[in-house]
């Protein structure tokens, strides 16, 4: 996984979160609602085990995404190409 930023000002406006190919992204803590607010995009694996993970903003996912029947997976904002 890669974080990266993409601005000339380092205020997180263009900040991508780059789960790659064989990582595993997982929302595993808590019952609440984690948001992600900078880009994500996916070519590994995504698990929401309990609460809701929430992708607010824009996404190109080529990976998987699970999520158990205690959890939410949210695109709550932008576009993702899936």
């Amino acid at each position: 996984m890669i974080t990266q930023k993409v601005g000339a000002a380092d205020n997180g406006a263009d900040a991508l979160f780059d789960n790659q190919a064989g990582a595993t992204f997982r929302k595993s803590a808590a019952a609440a609602t984690t948001s992600i607010s900078n880009a994500f995009n996916n070519s590994g694996t995504v698990e929401v085990l309990t609460g809701t993970l929430n992708l607010s903003s824009d996404g190109t996912h080529t990976g998987s995404f699970n999520a158990s029947s205690a959890a939410t997976l949210q695109f709550g904002g932008g576009t993702h190409n899936l």
